[in-house]
């Protein structure tokens, strides 16, 4: 983060989980030089809470039992993902910063429909007036980049055995190259057929995706006992399928919602 703000690179949101939202120093950090932030925290972590006896310390847990009710939860669609929309239930609760309510911080709450005991708790530092949904979308933007981390490693991201920093950064720099290659050729072909999909009946294949593409590249520049005709008409009987899951689920979810 250092670096980054020594280069003045632009950020919106800084979001992490609670292996980094659980460091007091790297909070007092983003909000001293001005960085909005979501970050996720140990249900132990104290806060300070405005109560109708005056303010108290107490825990995210503890503030989300006293002062959440449940006409407060909202359910937002935070991205569609491969079994269609997350759904979340998600509710905040303005906290208390050096004692002063300044109305830059808050408790966010994000709940799994299905299990409402499963809640993950939030420290928002964002500006005044900051609404819930571009608090959850903030941290709906966290997991492209945890999808393209996972791509990377299906590419060998985290497969280096080195003993040099030489060695590393070469391995890390091919790696990336041919990530942003297959990125750059799925978004080619999602270009080229949106104007299709408009003309075709469901069920059509899913757009190509970096796993695809990558396996389709496997088969064919190290083919098996297949020809070309094949293995394409593999990749498309095995989207159209996920299209049907895809949209079987959106359905369920929408309808459970």
């Amino acid at each position: 983060m250092e670096r980054l703000h020594q280069a003045q690179v632009s950020i919106d949101w800084v979001v992490a989980d609670s292996v980094y939202g659980n460091n007091l120093d790297l909070r007092t950090w983003l909000e001293d030089h001005g960085y909005w932030h979501v970050l996720a925290v140990a249900t132990t972590e104290q806060i300070g809470i405005m109560t109708p006896e005056g303010p108290q310390l107490m825990t995210v847990k503890q503030a989300e039992r006293l002062l959440v009710k449940p006409q407060d939860w909202q359910r937002l669609r935070v991205r569609t993902g491969t079994k269609g929309p997350l759904l979340f239930d998600w509710a905040c609760v303005p906290i208390l910063h050096q004692w002063q309510d300044d109305k830059r911080h808050w408790v966010l709450l994000r709940r799994i429909p299905s299990d409402p005991t499963e809640i993950t708790y939030y420290l928002v530092f964002g500006p005044a007036g900051t609404t819930l949904e571009v608090m959850a979308g903030a941290i709906g933007a966290r997991w492209c980049i945890e999808e393209e981390f996972e791509n990377g490693k299906d590419l060998g991201l985290d497969h280096s055995e080195v003993r040099s920093f030489a060695g590393w950064f070469r391995h890390m720099t091919l790696v990336l190259l041919v990530l942003a290659m297959l990125t750059v050729m799925c978004a080619k072909e999602r270009l080229s057929s949106a104007a299709k999909e408009s003309k075709q009946t469901p069920p059509f294949p899913l757009p190509l995706t970096v796993p695809e593409v990558r396996r389709l590249l496997g088969r064919l520049l190290f083919p098996l006992s297949r020809s070309t005709t094949a293995v394409l008409a593999w990749s498309w009987w095995r989207r159209c399928q996920q299209a049907r899951a895809s949209a079987s689920h959106a359905k369920r979810r929408l309808n459970s919602s």
